[in-house]
């Protein structure tokens, strides 16, 4: 087991089923990805001016009101509805 993260705990949290071999081919992976980070951690950006957009317009949207799409129309796109709602599974558990 690596000591910086458990590969196992990882998977879990986020309800990966790990098949046999997965383990060590994805904390290999992982490794790569942190030391990548970390060498960019590294980068004297001392004298950047910071980046906040590559263009000097505005990439957004005038914000202006608009008229609300149909409840039917965005319900077509839902697994499950009741009564002109989204439906869900439960997602705490109660103990």
């Amino acid at each position: 087991m690596n000591p910086r993260f458990d590969i196992s705990k990882i998977a879990r949290l986020a309800r990966i089923e790990l098949r046999e071999g997965d383990e060590a081919r994805l904390t290999a992976r992982l490794e790569k990805i942190l030391a990548s980070f970390e060498a960019l951690q590294n980068v004297d950006v001392g004298d950047t001016t910071p980046l906040y957009s590559l263009s000097e317009e505005s990439v957004l949207r005038d914000d202006r009101p608009e008229a609300p799409l149909p409840r039917d129309k965005i319900l077509v796109n839902a697994p499950n509805s009741f009564d002109g709602c989204y439906r869900v599974g439960r997602v705490v558990r109660s103990e």
